[in-house]
């Protein structure tokens, strides 16, 4: 399809099953008014959504406040809207899990702010981009204030060039970020206090995980800060090579920090180090303001 496809408030008793399915907006824009390729706000599907197995969309793909009553599978889906929102599923409810995986690729952000996902909300293998505009503002994948029934996997293979956001959502199951692949973007977050740009790779402020929170093997941790304000997590299950990182690259131009004021956990992992040495370290990877000292 050539241009916009609306089906708003549209109910639909069974599947929507639009595998390898083509959808192009004509009008390119960074405007999710003007440049919806498909539109399902507040649509009542009945069944699952297949926007998957090589599904192609250039334009918004729009199912804000949907109720879906299966899952969601976008898994081998392309999404493509380099200058603004690629997918926006704020305040959709899902009954079953979220499938962004296996090739799933967005160039643009992916939105599902406030959204209820009673199962797992998967993006192993997942590739999020998102572009800086003139004001180095660049979220790949924001799910702030979302509810999620079980875990959150951004895993191996996952990957995202921009800001991963989650500030005040609330995981009842593990957040599993081992292995992933967190490129920040320049973004000065309201809780950040200082003059100079800063790169913040993933931002869960205010955020609540009832399960594991396995925070290892990070990559590319130069690229960006991890912001943990007011965080709350059950097990604390980070590692010693990446907490080494963040010590090393503070004393380099990209200056990598960690955010703790307000952190809490429950206990850590037994993978976790837990001797005085290593977690004074880890104290040590805030920024120098908060340390009492002069930013570098």
């Amino acid at each position: 399809a050539t241009g916009e496809v609306r089906l708003v408030g549209a109910k639909i008793a069974g599947d929507l099953d639009w595998r390898g399915g083509i959808f192009r907006n004509r009008e390119p824009s960074d405007s999710m008014e003007t440049n919806v390729a498909l539109g399902f706000d507040r649509a009542t599907i009945g069944g699952v959504v297949l926007l998957s197995d090589h599904f192609r969309a250039k334009g918004v793909v729009q199912f804000a406040g949907a109720a879906i009553a299966g899952s969601l599978d976008l898994s081998k889906g392309w999404f493509v809207n380099p200058n603004g929102v690629a997918l926006n599923f704020d305040g959709a409810k899902i009954d079953g899990d979220a499938l962004l995986v296996n090739g799933f690729w967005a160039k643009g952000e992916v939105r599902l702010e406030d959204a209820k996902i009673k199962g797992h909300f998967r993006c192993s293998n997942g590739k999020f981009q998102k572009r800086e505009n003139a004001q180095g503002y660049a979220h790949a994948l924001c799910f702030d204030g979302a509810e999620i029934g079980a875990g959150v996997w951004l895993d191996e293979g996952f990957s995202a060039t921009g800001v991963v956001r989650l500030h005040g959502a609330e995981i009842a199951g593990d957040l599993v970020c081992e292995g992933g692949s967190f490129v920040g973007a320049p973004r000065e977050e309201l809780v950040i206090k200082k003059e100079n740009w800063s790169k913040i790779a993933l931002s869960m402020n205010r955020a609540r995980v009832d399960g594991r929170f396995y925070l290892q093997k990070l990559k590319h941790v130069c690229s960006g800060d991890v912001s943990l304000k007011h965080t709350h997590v059950g097990v604390l299950a980070d590692d010693m090579k990446s907490l080494a990182k963040y010590e090393y690259e503070q004393h380099k131009s990209c200056h990598s920090y960690f955010y703790l004021d307000g952190f809490t956990y429950g206990r850590f992992h037994s993978e976790a180090p837990v001797s005085w040495s290593r977690r004074l370290d880890w104290l040590k990877t805030q920024p120098p303001e908060h340390l009492g000292k002069q930013p570098l």
